[in-house]
């Protein structure tokens, strides 16, 4: 089979997104291994983010289906597409890929693959297994990977590549592990799928019984909890990137609680887990998604059935009566996130993902396997 010099560009729906961090993360891994990247994106560049990192790359507005996306691209002399999320990659990068002539490959996370109104449909998942220009799907975690394999995908073309997180801004910030429990935090969309109101349930009940928690659900801002208020539980607007990272290495213990929404729609690995980890932070999650990829029970938390107040409330008052097992958990937690470190990720997509895109022999030439 022959092979290329790739030439590769990022085309993403939108960047930057507060809550893609992973995105501007493997962005900036790559760079750091020399990769050149066009990065474009589809709907017009966001304003007002940064990144605990540093401020957004600079980014190109290249609607998919503008008239001149085609000749930019040419003129460029890309010849592989990469995008973050599987039905933005079928329903657009892929007829851009076939006009370019190029070859395409993404990154697969939750909604796209779970959410009943924008999930892939396997009609969709054939199409694309069956694709000549198509290379690789990458996804967070191996049961991802599993449910894309059942729907069609040869498991040769499937590569878990988990979210980038850049961990040198969270090692400056880390503290010794709790030794005791007192602050949990929690972090997110207040969408149904993060299960907040669970958690709250769950504390609050605790409380009531005399123990002195305090929880702060950092996204949570006017969710609707099915509790009355109380002060120890605080429910605040989403901050930036760097604030939530000074809030998650102050606490003595992050949760999790992820269920699997009525549309379908569930987490894969919250990001936040993986930041909490770094700074050895235990962790509490709900066994939903790729989530058992990060969180080994007992060893850097605990996983727990979703949506299970009851089994919640057992769990925190576990923790507060031995203490000794944050501290343990704690210590344990950069080892698990390691895998998730944004020059691992990178090193790992430019071997398994874009190599393999450059062997794939489309547009082959005389060039050894490379991206440049």
């Amino acid at each position: 089979m022959g092979h290329r010099q790739l030439r590769l560009a990022y085309l993403v729906r939108e960047y930057p997104v507060a809550s893609q961090t992973f995105v501007h993360a493997e962005l900036l891994a790559l760079r750091a291994r020399g990769v050149a990247v066009l990065l474009a994106t589809h709907r017009p560049p966001a304003r007002g983010v940064e990144f605990a990192s540093g401020p957004p790359l600079p980014a190109l507005h290249l609607p998919v289906d503008g008239p001149g996306t085609v000749a930019v691209l040419r003129r460029a002399g890309i010849n592989h597409l990469h995008t973050h999320f599987a039905d933005f990659a079928v329903r657009t990068l892929r007829p851009l890929a076939r006009a370019l002539s190029a070859s395409y490959s993404f990154t697969a996370h939750a909604y796209d693959l779970f959410r009943t109104d924008a999930a892939v449909r396997p009609v969709e998942w054939r199409a694309v297994a069956g694709d000549p220009r198509f290379a690789r799907a990458a996804t967070v975690g191996r049961f991802h990977g599993r449910f894309i394999a059942d729907r069609g995908v040869p498991e040769d073309r499937i590569e878990v590549v988990p979210n980038a997180v850049d961990l040198a801004p969270l090692r400056v910030l880390t503290r010794p592990p709790p030794t005791r429990l007192h602050r949990i935090v929690a972090v997110g969309r207040p969408v149904e799928k993060k299960g907040f109101p669970v958690l709250v349930r769950a504390v609050r009940r605790l409380i009531a019984a005399g123990l002195p928690l305090e929880l702060e659900v950092i996204g949570g801002q006017g969710m609707q909890t099915g509790t009355s208020d109380h002060p120890a539980i605080r429910l605040s607007p989403m901050r930036p990137h760097r604030e939530v990272l000074q809030a998650l290495s102050g606490a003595d213990l992050v949760v999790a609680p992820g269920i699997e929404a009525q549309d379908g729609d569930r987490d894969g690995i919250p990001t936040v887990l993986v930041e909490a980890l770094a700074m050895q932070r235990p962790v509490l999650a709900s066994s939903v998604g790729s989530t058992a990829d990060l969180v080994w029970p007992g060893i850097s938390g605990l996983l727990l059935p979703p949506g299970d107040v009851g089994a919640l409330e057992a769990a925190i008052r576990r923790l507060h009566d031995a203490p000794e097992q944050l501290a343990r958990m704690g210590r344990a937690g950069p080892v698990l996130a390691a895998p998730h470190d944004a020059d691992a990720v990178g090193r790992r997509l430019v071997d398994r993902v874009f190599v393999a895109a450059a062997a794939s022999g489309i547009a082959p030439s005389a060039s050894p396997a490379r991206v440049a």
